[in-house]
């Protein structure tokens, strides 16, 4: 595991003629236009549909024999600050790091989100040490042209081993670590306990500051939804909550909410609209909600893909303009790669000369124009 660059960036669905597709607000090309550059790159059908769809929010890849989108998250706040590229031409760079790495026919699991990258290479010894080097050389090509370079000094890796054996100090030359920290969570060889740790104490910073807001235990109740709970969402699907975390947990609903007699207020809290409460359940039990979920996902039914996301991901997608039906899930799947294409090297650099002349961004570089 490792964490470095990536980003999204906010597209939709296009629709149908050209003269009708209003233009991208952030590069002043229709979207219609960006999809006519991205097949002119070569990109299949599949390809451009997933970029111009699914890219306004953060994904994770499953790269190997099963590759397929299985998350996403909606991100909160801006997701591109800093990035010296054209919106159009860093999505162009991202599919194309995607298609590569996809060709190296290794076992490899990626999460991209704003400018972190988490990354998991499946198998063990000489194998997985291959195939990490092989993920990085991809990653600092992608990082020389994308202007969002690789920083060796905030890489780390976690090995994962069995009970008595040693963690090795380094992994395809990077430090590895017990553990890291993604977006807030703890990834790693940690107890329950540790792991949820830094995700309480940010939603009991949150929790004290929403209780000295004056509002009325309804809107509480709606700002502690959407702005405090979702931080252990990560870290409740990797772990599962014991009694002493779920008693962490429900100290901060009721630090949030003020609640000064917690056993009577929750159940009513509890109960539907209809029956005179606001159907919120308590955060011990949303987190043990996000960890069943998550074994019922991965490990009981691992590639039904449409059972995974019936609900919130089907209405994400239809509000993206993609079809969910069990004949359309193939183009969500990025599809087989070409036998014959060019070099990711090739392919980055076709993309500057094309993009360029409409989507604006930074030249190439010297040696390379």
């Amino acid at each position: 595991m490792g964490s470095n660059d990536f980003v999204g960036n906010e597209h939709l669905t296009p629709r149908h003629p050209l003269a009708e597709t209003p233009p991208c607000p952030s590069t002043g090309m229709s979207f219609a236009l960006m999809e006519c550059t991205l097949l002119f790159l070569g990109l299949g059908v599949e390809y451009v549909r997933l970029l111009l769809s699914v890219m306004s929010a953060p994904i994770l890849f499953c790269v190997g024999r099963s590759f397929e989108p299985t998350v996403v998250l909606h991100p909160r706040s801006g997701i591109r600050q800093g990035d010296p590229l054209s919106p159009l031409l860093f999505d162009v760079i991202t599919v194309l790091l995607i298609y590569d790495i996809k060709s190296l026919k290794i076992e490899l699991v990626l999460l991209l989100y704003a400018d972190d990258i988490l990354f998991c290479v499946l198998g063990r010894g000489s194998k997985q040490d291959k195939d990490l080097r092989a993920a990085l050389y991809r990653l600092g090509i992608f990082g020389y042209f994308s202007g969002l370079k690789v920083n060796a000094s905030k890489t780390y890796a976690v090995v994962k081993v069995r009970e008595g054996e040693a963690s090795p100090s380094t992994l395809a030359g990077v430090v590895v670590k017990p553990h890291v920290k993604y977006l807030g969570s703890l990834l790693g060889n940690v107890s329950e306990e540790k792991a949820y740790a830094p995700a309480i104490a940010k939603m009991m910073a949150r929790a004290r500051a929403m209780a000295a807001l004056p509002l009325g235990l309804m809107e509480k109740s709606f700002l502690f939804a959407s702005w405090v709970a979702p931080v252990c969402y990560l870290t409740a699907r990797a772990y599962r909550p014991t009694e002493h975390v779920c008693s962490q947990l429900d100290l901060v609903h009721r630090t949030a909410l003020g609640l000064t007699n917690w056993n009577l207020t929750m159940p009513i809290l509890l109960l539907p609209p209809s029956e005179g409460g606001l159907g919120q359940a308590s955060l011990s039990a949303y987190a043990q909600w996000a960890h069943s979920h998550a074994f019922v996902t991965y490990v009981l039914r691992p590639g039904r893909f449409a059972e995974q996301h019936s609900g919130p991901f089907r209405r994400w997608a239809a509000a993206q303009g993609l079809l969910m039906e069990e004949e359309f899930l193939p183009y969500l799947q990025l599809g087989p790669v070409p036998l014959s294409r060019p070099s990711f090297l090739q392919g980055c650099l076709k993309a500057y000369s094309v993009t360029r002349r409409w989507g604006g961004g930074v030249p190439p570089p010297p040696e390379h124009r």
